[in-house]
């Protein structure tokens, strides 16, 4: 049995775009994770690997460097990760809301920061009957 071959042109996808914005918090977490899209989608191409297969490499070189959901900035990296790969189509919409829906159980899971010193509870502003 011959394979025909598919008259239509495959894309290679992209390279995600470095950020022209100043690296610093959430973006140095959300460059990392494009840096580890990249470097993998370049080594899989360079291996010869095409189109979907390199692709699929490289999304899950982006999702392995996305923080883990151990802390409230680590969560707020998490979230920033997951809605820039959902705007430039890393990540689709659908498992996106699920990874989204993660964090947001995990921050809920966190414990609650003491409150500051300085700062008065909300029973303690209420008026004196």
């Amino acid at each position: 049995m011959s394979e025909s071959a598919d008259p239509t042109p495959v894309s290679e996808p992209a390279a995600v775009p470095l950020s022209p914005i100043a690296l610093n918090g959430l973006n140095v977490t959300v460059q990392n994770c494009c840096n580890a899209y990249n470097k993998a989608l370049i080594a899989e191409r360079s291996k010869g690997v095409k189109g979907h297969e390199a692709r699929e490499k490289a999304v899950e070189k982006y999702r392995d460097q996305m923080p883990y959901l151990s802390s409230q900035a680590n969560i707020r990296g998490y979230i920033a990760c997951v809605a820039h790969a959902m705007l430039i189509d890393i990540i689709r919409k659908d498992d996106g809301t699920k990874l989204l829906y993660a964090a947001q159980i995990a921050l809920a899971a966190l414990p609650r920061e003491v409150r500051s010193a300085g700062r008065r509870k909300a029973e303690e502003c209420l008026p004196e009957n």
